[in-house]
């Protein structure tokens, strides 16, 4: 019995071990300035919108196809986010907002996209 007690004591003496060794490590103050600024905002949405982009269009055009989704054409180019700039300026046109009140949420580098407005 006195065995089962001993092998107990340094099994938990292990654990205790392990749980030293795990220090939170020390953070520089230019990698604490990092994890700030990667942080979300804790701004939700007020509404999210679905795009169908083309980029590299003859004209612009904006179509709503639904309550919340557009096809907009823009002449701009897809290089260097210009299209992306372009028909964020085009639905904040269309929805009367200022056009920092709306942000790329996914499809930056895709044809299809949900923009949120903040």
């Amino acid at each position: 019995m006195r065995a089962k007690t001993e092998t107990t004591s340094a099994t938990s003496q292990a654990l205790k071990n392990q749980g030293q060794k795990r220090k939170p490590m020390k953070t520089t103050s230019s990698q604490s300035t990092t994890k700030k600024s990667l942080k979300k905002t804790s701004k939700k949405p007020i509404q999210r919108f679905f795009v169908k982009a083309k980029a590299n269009a003859k004209q612009v055009n904006i179509e709503k196809t639904g309550e919340s989704r557009f096809t907009i054409s823009v002449t701009s180019p897809r290089e260097k986010n210009k299209a992306n700039e372009a028909i964020i300026k085009i639905l904040a046109k269309e929805l009367n907002v200022a056009p920092s009140n709306l942000r790329i949420a996914s499809g930056a580098r895709s044809s299809n996209k949900i923009i949120e407005l903040q």
